[in-house]
């Protein structure tokens, strides 16, 4: 395949761009699958970042290129659903697909990463982010049930895991005995750990459906659920009152008469009050805040 690639003159001409720098580069002309052949050929140099117009368009050479390759080498990242109504449940499915997908480009599971315009404009974790609060579960690993559970119930509240009795989809886990099931979000199919005493003894796939080990697996690599992550829980919530152009918090009194209230000020309060709060609610409204 790939020496059909270089068997392209338009190829051979974008490759050596590429190689000596000469970007950014035009290629008109060209067939879609044309397009992917030429994409998939330069993930040989490095990883790819495929912008399309659209997602449909994005989800189109997601296909053709895995086609062409006879594995998962591209992967989509969709674009961020916005929801700005009351709504009873919310799907995450966009959500753990977004992370799923730079799970792949970050651990280097793919080399070709597939977008939209609108999903290249959006924010996303960042990397450094993502490989921090990610970690791996290797067969034969000395590891105890409750530890495990330690991890993933932490995962609850900071990575988005939620703990079942049964798990049925993505972003869940359970605990029975020494058996752990886990559907990671950046994986397909979830995982069964097996442990005997604190040693795991066996990772396997299985089936949701069947609850059936399917085919044994080296390690599992777990990443976060969710991309908002906070390292910890806030510790302090603090409210104000505001009278008489002066905000009062126990026995500190900040005048703001005639004067725009910084941040910085409640800022230095609090470390002369040896109070540092990551929330603060502040419950006025004539008042400005640089």
């Amino acid at each position: 395949f790939y020496r059909m690639c270089d068997c392209l003159p338009f190829y051979r001409e974008l490759k050596t761009a590429v190689l000596k720098g000469y970007t950014p580069c035009s290629v008109t002309g060209v067939y879609n699958i044309h397009k992917a052949q030429s994409i998939l050929g330069l993930s040989r140099l490095g990883s790819v970042c495929l912008i399309c117009d659209d997602e449909p368009a994005a989800r189109r050479f997601v296909s053709d290129i895995n086609e062409l390759a006879g594995f998962e080498e591209a992967c989509l990242y969709p674009a961020k659903d916005f929801c700005f109504s009351y709504m009873e449940g919310i799907s995450k499915e966009y959500e753990q697909e977004r992370i799923a997908a730079l799970s792949k480009i970050l651990f280097k599971k793919c080399r070709i990463l597939v977008l939209s315009m609108e999903a290249a404009l959006q924010a996303c974790i960042p990397a450094w982010a993502l490989q921090k609060y990610s970690f791996e579960i290797k067969s034969g690993d000395t590891l105890s049930t409750e530890d495990l559970c330690t991890k993933l119930i932490a995962s609850l509240t900071l990575l988005g895991y939620q703990r079942y009795d049964q798990i049925e989809g993505v972003g869940q886990f359970s605990v029975r005995g020494g058996i752990i099931d886990i559907f990671p979000v950046n994986s397909s199919q979830p995982y069964r750990i097996e442990l005997w005493g604190d040693e795991v003894d066996s990772i396997s796939l299985f089936d949701v459906s069947s609850q059936r080990r399917t085919e044994p697996a080296e390690s599992l690599l777990i990443s976060p659920a969710k991309e908002i992550i906070f390292s910890s829980a806030p510790k302090i919530i603090f409210s104000f009152s505001f009278s008489n152009n002066k905000i009062y918090y126990n026995d500190i009194c900040i005048d703001t008469k005639n004067t725009t209230l910084e941040i910085n000020v409640l800022r230095n309060y609090f470390e002369t009050y040896d109070i540092q709060p990551k929330i603060i609610v502040m419950e006025i409204s004539s008042i400005g805040i640089n």
